[in-house]
């Protein structure tokens, strides 16, 4: 199963700021915010991964606003699921940045148009 959390954002650039991860590494990171074991993990696991891509992305919105920006952001998603792929419009700029959780991957995804 995989997890993905999905900011969006419009103004002077559009786009959306996406969290990837596997729901193992979901739970554990569920399980570190909350500070049970991820074993211990059930519903509260997409609202804590909806923190973390809210906090990514608001991170984001501060330091394009210290460019000049104005950007809005969109309410959060989260989706949960093994039988799905996001695709998005092959005109916008994407930065994937890939991380190692232990022996977990995770991946922060920016994806960018200009208005």
């Amino acid at each position: 199963s995989n997890v993905v959390g999905l900011v969006g954002f419009g103004g002077s650039l559009s786009g959306l700021v996406a969290f990837y991860t596997t729901l193992d590494a979901a739970q554990e990171i569920a399980g570190s915010m909350l500070g049970m074991p991820a074993a211990d993990v059930t519903g509260e696991m997409p609202d804590a991964i909806g923190e973390v891509t809210n906090m990514i992305a608001g991170s984001f919105r501060l330091n394009l606003a210290e460019r000049g920006e104005t950007l809005a952001i969109s309410i959060l998603w989260v989706t949960v699921g093994s039988d799905f792929y996001t695709k998005y419009a092959s005109d916008v700029r994407r930065v994937l940045c890939p991380f190692r959780m232990d022996d977990k991957e995770l991946c922060v995804e920016l994806i960018l148009t200009r208005n």
